[in-house]
């Protein structure tokens, strides 16, 4: 999470760990937007490449206006 502007935003290196480590294995890469609010009730789009090289579009919801996320198996979906 980070201060600025009055508005905390979502942490994107943490929001990234926190995709990669959902997989098991753990994903080899992940990718998440910068200054996304930490809004309870939105989301963010992440993307993250499979430890065999297969990409998938990651939906993280956020759950707390302090930058919590969470993912379930149905937020994690293959891109073509």
């Amino acid at each position: 999470m980070l201060a600025g502007c009055g508005k905390t935003t979502i942490d994107e290196k943490k929001a990234e760990d926190f995709v990669r480590s959902w997989f098991n294995p753990p994903a080899r890469s992940a990718t998440c937007p910068s200054g996304v609010e930490a809004k309870k009730g939105a989301t963010l789009t992440c993307t993250a490449v499979s430890i065999d090289g297969q990409h998938f579009r990651v939906t993280a919801h956020i759950v707390d206006s302090g930058g919590r996320i969470q993912i379930s198996s149905g937020d994690v979906r293959p891109v073509d």
